[in-house]
C-alpha cells in the first residue's frame, strides 16, 4: 500500500487549477469578475437547500485504511478531527432517522485484467493493490464507528461512486428513497468532489460537510470548497448541519406542546406490556373498548382489529418498544417520542423493504395518545414517518 508523498501524492500531481487559485488568492476570477457571478449563485455562497431527516442520506466516502493510516505515517491534515466529526454527524444522523451509508474503494482484479478503468495510469503498482479484492486497504478505518445493525456498506470502483459498475450507492439510494445527501469523507478533490458533481448533475440535492473532509494540502480541500459552493451544492459545517437536522426534526414536538399537554397514565407500562406481548394487560388496562388506532396509515378500530393487526400483520418481526423519549403530556393527551427494533425471525417487509430472517431494523416514531375519563387510550396515531 502507497503511503503519500507530499502534496500531489493523490493523483499524478503538479496540474493545478489556476483559475480557482487566482480566485482564492485575489478574490477574482481570471476576467475581474465577482466570485458570485462566475458561480450564478443569486447571492454569494448562499444555501439552496434545507436538511431534511426525510429525505437525507449521510454519505461517507473512502474512510478505510488506505487513505486514513499510510504508511509512511503522513496523514491527510486534520484528518484525526475529521475522523471525530464524521462520526457525531453519524450519531446525530442515526438518532434523526437519516441511514448512514459508507463507500468503499474496491476494484477487482481477475488475471490481468480489473475492473479499475484508467486508476492504474495515475496510481503506482502497490497503491492500486492496495485497493484490490476488498483487501485490508479497502476495509473502513477502525476509528470509524460504523453501527452494523443500521448502517449500510456499498462499494464502488471509480472516483464517483455514481459511476462505479455497478452504481451501489445510486441503487441504495432508490431503495431507500433519498434525495438529499450530506457528504463527508475523502479525498476532498478526488472522490468525494467527483461523487458531489456527478450527485448534482443526477439531481440530487447535495450538502457537503465542510469540516468532514480534507485533502492532501490546504489548497485543494479549499478549491473543493470553493468548487461546490459555486456550483455543485451547500457547504456547511458539522455543527451546521447537526443543528438544523435537530431542529427540523423536533418541529411536530413544538407543534404539540401548543396544545397545553399537561398531565396523562402511566405510559410507559403500556410500553412494557407491550414488549411482553401481555394483550390481556394491554386491553384491560390501558385501552378503551372503542379505541381507534392509526398505524402505518391504517385505521384501525376496536380491540378486535388492533389485536389482529398486531399479531398477524407484525407476524415476520418481534417489535420492541424503547424507553419513551420527548413526553410532552396533557389534559388527557400524550405525544412523545419512541425508538423502536424490529427483529425478523423469518424473511418480511418493512415500509416497502424487504429483510432476511436474522435481520435487524431500527427506527424511529412519534406517538399521539388520547385519553378517555379514566385513562384508557381512546385513540392512538403513530407517525411513522416523521422520524424514519
Amino acid at each position: 500500500m502507497q503511503a503519500w508523498e507530499g502534496p500531489h501524492s493523490y493523483g499524478r500531481g503538479d496540474r493545478g487549477y489556476p483559475l480557482v487559485s487566482r480566485f482564492l488568492r485575489d478574490g477574482n476570477a481570471s476576467v475581474g469578475r465577482p466570485p458570485c457571478e462566475l458561480g450564478q449563485r443569486k447571492k454569494m455562497y448562499m444555501n439552496f437547500f434545507t436538511t431534511d431527516a426525510r429525505k437525507a442520506a449521510f454519505v461517507v466516502i473512502d474512510m478505510q485504511n488506505f487513505s486514513c493510516v499510510p504508511v509512511d505515517g503522513k496523514r491527510m491534515p486534520g484528518i484525526a478531527a475529521v475522523i471525530e466529526r464524521i462520526n457525531r454527524l453519524a450519531d446525530i444522523c442515526r438518532e434523526g432517522g437519516v441511514p448512514v451509508i459508507w463507500v468503499r474503494q474496491n476494484i477487482t482484479s481477475i488475471g490481468d485484467t480489473d475492473d479499475g478503468g484508467f486508476y492504474r495510469l495515475f496510481h503506482d503498482e502497490e497503491r492500486t493493490r492496495g485497493v484490490m479484492n476488498r483487501g485490508k486497504g479497502t476495509e473502513i478505518y477502525r476509528e470509524m464507528d460504523v453501527d452494523g445493525s443500521r448502517d449500510y456498506i456499498v462499494f464502488k470502483n471509480r472516483y464517483s461512486a455514481f459511476l462505479s459498475k455497478p452504481p451501489e450507492l445510486q441503487d441504495k439510494l432508490k431503495a431507500l428513497g433519498r434525495t438529499q445527501l450530506l457528504i463527508a469523507g475523502i479525498a476532498a478533490n478526488v472522490c468525494v468532489e467527483s461523487t458531489i458533481r456527478d450527485a448534482m448533475q443526477l439531481d440530487y440535492e447535495v450538502i457537503l460537510v465542510s469540516d468532514g473532509t480534507t485533502a492532501p494540502d490546504d489548497g485543494a480541500l479549499k478549491n473543493t470548497l470553493t468548487n461546490t459552493r459555486l456550483f455543485f451544492g451547500d457547504v456547511r459545517t458539522t455543527d451546521e448541519i447537526a443543528a438544523s437536522l435537530m431542529k427540523n426534526s423536533s418541529k411536530v414536538v413544538e407543534t404539540m406542546k401548543k396544545i397545553g399537554i399537561s398531565t396523562t397514565a402511566d405510559i410507559e407500562a403500556f410500553f412494557q406490556a407491550y414488549n411482553e406481548r401481555d394483550y390481556d394487560a394491554l386491553f384491560e388496562k390501558y385501552m378503551a373498548e372503542d379505541c381507534l388506532w392509526h398505524a402505518s396509515e391504517r385505521a384501525l378500530k376496536g380491540k378486535r382489529e388492533i389485536l389482529d393487526y398486531w399479531t398477524k400483520s407484525h407476524s415476520a418481526f418481534k417489535e420492541i418498544l424503547g424507553r419513551p423519549e420527548n413526553v410532552v403530556f396533557g389534559d388527557g393527551r400524550v405525544y412523545l417520542q419512541v425508538k423502536i427494533r424490529l427483529d425478523f425471525v423469518e424473511d418480511g417487509s418493512f415500509y416497502g423493504r424487504y429483510y432476511k430472517k436474522g435481520d435487524v431494523c431500527h427506527f424511529g416514531c412519534a406517538d399521539y395518545y388520547e385519553f378517555d375519563a379514566v385513562d384508557k387510550i381512546r385513540l392512538g396515531l403513530v407517525y411513522l414517518k416523521c422520524f424514519n
